[in-house]
């Protein structure tokens, strides 16, 4: 018996494999557009906010474009180099090859600071602190803060309403994963 599904001659196989192939196209692309979309995965507005902390920081808060937030942290580079320069000119010059090689993650050990991170901040322009960093806002209150804990870790509980995107992801996927058994 020869046929469409004929295990003997392997005629089975061609379509199988169209399948899976069509399977994985779509399935790709579902992942795609829900990874670039929606305030869950965070790239809704092509926007970074930005609050000034710590001890010493006023607390403002400033939603910049990603464009001008690049610029920012090129311009803290430039004065990083600037003040290497002096002090360390053997690390500058690494660091100076880095920012001209937007393809390298790192030379001779060193990598370029993360500005806007909670281990290297940018200077505030109502105070003037290096105390601007990286923040976030509340899905559920609106809340902007830092979403890193005292070690540098990244957290993103709400320290007013104690929301997390990440534990509701979570719970979400938990409870699917059980309606599904």
């Amino acid at each position: 018996m020869s046929g469409f599904m004929d295990i003997k001659t392997g005629n089975w196989t061609v379509i199988a494999m169209l399948v899976s192939l069509v399977a994985a196209l779509v399935g790709g692309a579902f992942t795609l557009y829900h990874t670039m979309s929606g305030p869950e995965y965070g790239l809704e507005n092509q926007e970074k906010i930005l609050k000034c902390v710590g001890p010493e920081g006023c607390g403002y808060t400033e939603s910049v474009s990603i464009e001008k937030f690049n610029e920012m942290k090129d311009k803290a580079n430039q004065a990083l180099l600037a003040d290497l320069a002096s002090t360390d000119p053997q690390k500058e010059a690494i660091l100076r090859k880095l920012m001209e090689d937007p393809f390298a993650d790192s030379v001779g050990g060193l990598t370029l600071p993360n500005w806007g991170s909670a281990q290297f901040p940018l200077t505030c322009p109502k105070c003037g602190k290096a105390t601007l960093r990286s923040a976030m806002k509340c899905q559920k209150c609106g809340e902007v803060f830092v979403p890193f804990d005292e070690r540098g870790m990244f957290d993103d509980k709400c320290p007013k309403c104690g929301f997390s995107a990440a534990e509701e992801l979570r719970k979400k996927e938990a409870e699917e994963r059980r309606a599904n058994r």
